[in-house]
């Protein structure tokens, strides 16, 4: 299974087994997938805008860790018209709702995601719960997991 980090991007194919993002809390999980070419692309972000200049640290934030994800789908010849996307995290586990850096997170996603004219066909965002996500990039499914509770596909 392979596996993405905190703060990390990676892509796969069908061929390559499942992709695993453990660890998700206040950071988000973008998920791109490409159903008819058994592909699939994610980024775990960990906060809302970059103000590094180090390229090593730009896929940490959400403001160009999405757009870096953008680019390597379509580098791979995945247009953005055949691109599903699904987020999961964002979670608030301090309370702070609206000034959490989970709820920033989430709103800088789905701006970036916005202006590049691409919609989000499925989330699991906020509340107060660390998630699990298993991609399967030949089907397109995505399970979310939880500490306690069943998993959930999106």
């Amino acid at each position: 299974m392979l596996q993405i980090g905190l703060g990390e991007l990676k892509t796969s194919t069908d061929g390559k087994g499942p992709m695993e993002i453990p660890n998700i809390m206040s950071g988000v999980a973008v998920i791109m997938l490409d159903k008819k070419r058994g592909m699939a692309g994610a980024v775990h972000v960990l906060l809302p805008v970059c103000n590094s200049m180090s390229r090593a640290d730009l896929t940490k934030f959400a403001d160009t860790g999405v757009k870096l994800l953008l680019g390597e789908m379509e580098n791979q010849g995945v247009a953005k018209h055949e691109i599903t996307i699904k987020v999961v995290g964002g979670s608030d586990l301090m309370g702070a709702t609206n000034f959490s850096v989970g709820h920033k997170n989430v709103e800088v996603v789905s701006r970036v995601l916005s202006q590049e004219g691409l919609l989000v066909a499925a989330q699991e965002v906020g509340g107060r719960r660390k998630r699990h996500v298993i991609i399967h990039p030949g089907t397109g499914r995505v399970q979310v997991k939880y500490l306690l509770g069943e998993p959930l596909d999106i």
